[in-house]
């Protein structure tokens, strides 16, 4: 469920932000590049300071503040409206959805790699399983708002659907995000973090000695 909104929120903002710059906003075609453009680049800035943030404030923190950026970047979307904001706040507000889903995306995988922990062996199955909610999820959200389009042609009714269901869509995969952050116990990783800190000779002869009694049981067996 946290990967799963994570990825929503990221997937979704990529995907209906330039829609909505030409149908809701009306903005010049070059405005297409720009304001992704900026959300990309304030996405990378971000993750690039992850690392510390992380560090300083833990990663379940860190999540909380990315679904808060990314959820207030979505409500100044749902009022956002005049020149004003079409010429000049609009880019603060890509820059916020960036931000907001760098910080999600990071410290979401961060999450799943202190839940695998040391079972490296069911790291590929994890991550596969999260890859395919990911792109059913995504898929399905994409439809449904699709078919809920008001219209299959351009009318006034177009302009105000995409910034609803790009402010609402976005809105509701943070606060999935955000419900299923607030789940997980604070230990998080910690059995990781005693297994890191476990000298390499002693994880070896710990891991000969339970094959070598792993071996011997099932000798035993056999002969009885």
């Amino acid at each position: 469920m946290l990967y799963m909104g994570t990825r929503l929120f990221c997937n979704l903002s990529q995907a209906y932000v330039p829609i909505y710059i030409q149908d809701s906003l009306q903005l010049p075609q070059d405005s297409v590049a720009y304001i992704p453009l900026v959300m990309y680049v304030s996405g990378f800035l971000t993750s690039t300071i992850m690392k510390a943030l992380n560090k300083y404030i833990g990663r379940k923190a860190s999540f909380i503040l990315g679904c808060i950026i990314g959820g207030g970047a979505c409500i100044a979307v749902w009022f956002g409206r005049g020149d004003l904001y079409k010429q000049y706040l609009l880019y603060g507000v890509a820059a916020l959805l960036g931000a907001g889903g760098s910080i999600m995306l990071v410290t979401s995988l961060s999450f799943t790699a202190d839940l695998i922990g040391p079972n490296v062996e069911s790291g590929a199955f994890v991550y596969g399983a999260m890859s395919f909610t990911d792109k059913i999820s995504n898929g399905a959200v994409v439809m449904l708002i699709q078919n809920l389009n008001p219209c299959t042609n351009c009318c006034p009714r177009c302009s105000s659907y995409y910034q609803k269901a790009l402010a609402i869509a976005c809105g509701a995969a943070a606060m999935l995000g955000l419900f299923a952050v607030l789940s997980l116990s604070n230990n998080i990783g910690d059995r990781q973090k005693e297994y890191a800190a476990v000298p390499q000779g002693l994880r070896a002869r710990v891991s000969s000695s339970s094959s070598s009694s792993d071996s011997e049981d099932g000798a035993g067996v056999s002969v009885a």
